[in-house]
């Protein structure tokens, strides 16, 4: 298991086309430390470190420097993933996964892969699940869901209809964020609805799970993240 606070992560994020950019922006201020972010430079070289251990590209333009910079990164060994606009694929032999969304949503889906490894869990999803699960699996989809109140947990489940979704894929790394620290932290009889949803999945269904404590939820706030291959 990846341990955050002794080992140096070097994790990038790197945006490709100016509609990327505010994607960058919010990813830069999230603060991660060892996450690496910013727009590609065509006049700076762009190296890969031995300990880089996961790229995420951004693409919405310049989709030749974006093959590049992917290829580079794939052939060392690097977990290589791409959020690309609708309209743009990369080469499947040069990332390891990758998917299609409005630019709206780059910086959503980009920050649901870093959460995972970022905010401190109670019950934990390794750096190593990430990439079995996403490593040479072509596509993915990401989503989320957040719910409050008496039935928090149910409702982050509604709004992105769980049991289509959870039934259309393989393989899915479900991650469950409170703020354990609030007058309301997750308690287990919560799990249920959860729990229900799952056990109507059919058997062949991978599902991975953790439980991460996210101190910027507010009150009574749960939030439900889902990263989903076939």
């Amino acid at each position: 298991m990846l341990n955050i606070d002794a080992t140096p992560i070097n994790i990038r994020a790197i945006g490709f086309g100016q509609e990327t950019e505010d994607a960058i922006s919010q990813l830069r201020e999230l603060d991660y430390n060892g996450l690496s972010v910013g727009g590609f430079n065509p006049g700076q070289p762009l190296y890969v470190t031995s300990d880089d251990i996961m790229v995420i590209l951004l693409v919405s333009g310049q989709c030749e420097d974006a093959i590049k910079c992917a290829k580079s990164f794939k052939e060392a060994g690097v977990l290589t993933i791409a959020v690309c606009t609708e309209g743009i694929e990369m080469p499947s032999e040069y990332v390891d996964s990758q998917t299609k969304v409005s630019v709206y949503k780059m910086y959503a889906v980009a920050k649901a892969i870093l959460d995972i490894i970022f905010i401190p869990s109670m019950i934990a999803i390794a750096f190593n699940d990430i990439d079995n699960l996403l490593r040479n699996s072509g596509t993915f989809k990401a989503d989320e869901g957040v719910g409050s109140g008496a039935y928090r947990m149910q409702d982050a489940l509604t709004q992105f209809n769980s049991n289509s979704i959870l039934s259309s894929y393989k393989n899915t790394m479900v991650c469950i964020y409170a703020n354990m620290d609030s007058t309301q932290p997750l308690v287990m009889d919560e799990m249920q609805s959860l729990v229900d949803a799952i056990n109507k999945l059919p058997d062949n269904i991978n599902i991975i799970w953790g439980v991460s404590n996210d101190r910027s939820l507010t009150d009574g706030t749960v939030r439900l993240s889902l990263i989903m291959t076939m």
